[in-house]
């Protein structure tokens, strides 16, 4: 019984380990790229330039008169205009199904 029950452990130890391990490398993916930038916009702290990746949590920012265009992984397009601040906390897509949802 207690084999039984230490091999139950170990399974759902493992299978803890392995979501983990999935969610962290979905995390380090990029889910879109800089395609315009007018004037002064960042990424978080970095300087926004085209080709720059754009990742989970990253915050992006533009300046006076500044435009910033944002092509996520499904080519939907986010246009920040100037003084925007806006953080990418959820983005949800589905190569599958090839659409993004939002919450």
């Amino acid at each position: 019984m207690r084999d039984r029950k230490r091999e139950r452990t170990s399974c759902l130890l493992v299978a803890i380990l392995f979501v983990s391990a999935g969610a962290v490398s979905a995390a380090a993916e990029p889910v879109g790229t800089v395609t315009k930038v007018v004037n002064q916009a960042q990424i978080g702290s970095k300087t926004a330039v085209p080709g720059a990746p754009i990742y989970m949590d990253d915050r992006l920012r533009t300046g006076s008169d500044a435009r910033l265009q944002i092509t996520f992984r499904d080519n939907s397009v986010l246009t920040l205009g100037e003084k925007a601040n806006v953080i990418v906390d959820r983005y949800v897509f589905d190569p599958e199904k090839a659409r993004a949802r939002s919450y």
